[in-house]
């Protein structure tokens, strides 16, 4: 995964630049192979398709050249017998092994998400969220415990929080089995130094569970001070009554730690529900957990992941701003094989418009559920009653018949569709509507098309008509069409994917504000 750029924060790691390396294989045993994520010395990281369930699967290829290595090759699949043995909700599963003409490889779960490292680099979590996320990397390390593995290599770039807070543990390149023969052991110091225990460094063949408490000790000190340490830890910085818990995790000797994760969960989980822990809250926390707990309603308004549809190939992907609400976006499959797409983008994403598409979206959802709209004009205007007195919003939406080959998109104050029909050059769909507002008179129109087998749509909310200058305009029209010759022929989730990563940089972009960009690919 690519770190450049992440202030933008993705909510799914971006593609490399594959300029200077070899051409991306067509498939990797049963995974169709659409991105290249990350080439190491000793493995590739490609983004796969399972083409039967239509989900992103993670590929880490041993090359070719390095299988004749025994030390090398037997780490490999080390990781891969690890990883196996393993099943916990905060712990990245393994879907499949095996051999291919360019090497061995291994197949696991997709995680959606972004690195904790950079995380801490860029943004701070109240003292709550932060233990909770302590907390969730405990019960992953107590699960690896249970069945005998040591990690002996935890550290922020091997802990993923997805869009939705959960946290995935990854990477068992060095890890090892203990109570049984090891699988593997060496004496060579494997790691990485600042998060190793003193133990470790001196002997990476003998650790302990404990050697991954001491690990995970650095990475919590990191998290609640909310900057790295590179080696330097200060406790004193730390809450009183938190101090000698972390302290303990860091002790030298291995016999003044912490020797079993359930003594650690039970004095991180009782100091959170402590009278200590409320007293010794810094002050701005109490904005800060508001944020959080607005930022988590605000993920709550939409679908996270996209839907399976019969006649289409759906993918979504986000461009979050860390303080940014109110941003709505939704999917409805209607009867009759009707489908209906909607983007309301909030003039200011703050918190009045968090509450405001809150009560939007379940207005809209009520609509639908007590009557299917005759067209989505009629549905547009019932919309409109239900907006407050001198409010305006930007707002469109995407209407797709597949029974009869036609879509209907509308867009008042909101940016264009990028449609691009099978063979043939892509358009700009777009209307010169203003701002959606229930006192507005306009007669509103939307745009008829074919929508054939083949045909791509590219529905996003990357421009509004009250900031954007039309010189911006045509540069981001201009880049959209760029990029649907380069990237037309990835599945939906992945061209979703490319377009976010390579838009994240368009000079122009508004970075105060959250951007979703859904492609939808027609397939039957």
């Amino acid at each position: 995964m690519t770190k450049e750029d992440f202030h933008k924060q993705h909510t799914r790691p971006a593609v490399v630049d594959l300029q200077q390396d070899p051409p991306i294989p067509e498939k990797i045993g049963p995974y169709k192979i659409e991105a290249l994520l990350n080439k190491g010395s000793m493995s590739w990281l490609y983004m796969g398709l399972d083409t039967e369930k239509k989900t992103p699967v993670a590929i880490k290829v041993l090359p070719a050249h390095l299988i004749d290595n025994p030390e090398t090759l037997d780490r490999f699949l080390q990781e891969s017998q690890l990883t196996a043995l393993t099943n916990h909700p905060h712990i990245v599963k393994l879907y499949q092994e095996g051999k291919w003409e360019g090497g061995v490889y291994i197949a696991m779960e997709w995680v959606h998400g972004v690195s904790l490292r950079q995380f801490i680099t860029q943004q701070s979590f109240s003292l709550k969220r932060s233990l909770e996320i302590i907390l969730q990397i405990c019960e992953a390390l107590k699960h690896l415990h249970d069945h005998h593995i040591i990690h002996k290599d935890l550290k922020p770039e091997n802990v993923l929080i997805t869009e939705e807070g959960v946290i995935k543990v990854i990477d068992f390149g060095i890890a090892q089995m203990v109570h049984n023969t090891p699988l593997l052991i060496s004496s060579k110091i494997v790691g990485t130094p600042n998060y190793m225990s003193p133990e470790q460094k001196k002997d990476p063949s003998h650790v302990s569970y404990s050697s991954d408490i001491y690990s995970l000790g650095v990475l919590a000190y990191e998290l609640l001070l909310g900057k790295l340490s590179h080696g330097v830890i200060q406790t004193s910085l730390l809450p009183k009554n938190l101090r000698h818990i972390i302290e303990k995790t860091l002790a030298i000797s291995v016999q003044n730690r912490y020797a079993k994760m359930e003594d650690l969960i039970h004095d991180v989980s009782s100091y959170l529900h402590s009278e200590a822990f409320e007293q010794e809250k810094p002050q701005e926390d109490r904005s800060t957990e508001l944020l959080e707990q607005l930022q988590k309603l605000s993920l709550q308004l939409s679908p996270v992941e996209a839907p399976s549809y019969p006649y289409a190939d759906i993918g979504i992907a986000k461009l979050k701003s860390p303080h940014s609400l109110g941003l709505y976006y939704d999917l409805f499959p209607l009867p009759d094989g009707k489908y209906l797409f909607i983007i309301i983008d909030p003039l200011e994403q703050h918190i009045e418009a968090l509450f405001q598409a809150t009560a939007l979206r379940s207005s809209i959802h009520t609509l639908l559920s007590q009557q299917p709209p005759s067209s989505p004009l009629s549905f547009v205007q019932q919309i409109q009653k239900h907006l407050p007195q001198e409010s305006s919003i930007a707002l469109s939406y995407l209407y797709l018949e597949p029974a009869q080959n036609t879509l209907r998109f509308f867009n008042a104050g909101l940016s264009q569709l990028l449609y691009i029909p099978a063979g043939q050059e892509s358009r700009i769909l777009y209307h010169a509507h203003p701002l959606f507002s229930c006192v507005s008179s306009v007669e509103w129109t939307d745009t008829q098309e074919t929508w054939n087998v083949g045909d791509t749509l590219i529905y996003h909310n990357f421009i509004s008509e009250e900031k954007d200058p039309s010189e911006k305009k045509q540069a981001m029209e201009q880049a959209l069409k760029k990029l649907a010759q380069k990237e037309l022929l990835l599945s939906a989730q992945s061209q979703a994917e490319a377009f976010i990563k390579d838009l994240s940089r368009f000079p122009a972009l508004h970075s105060d504000k959250n951007h979703v960009l859904i492609s939808i690919q027609r397939t039957a």
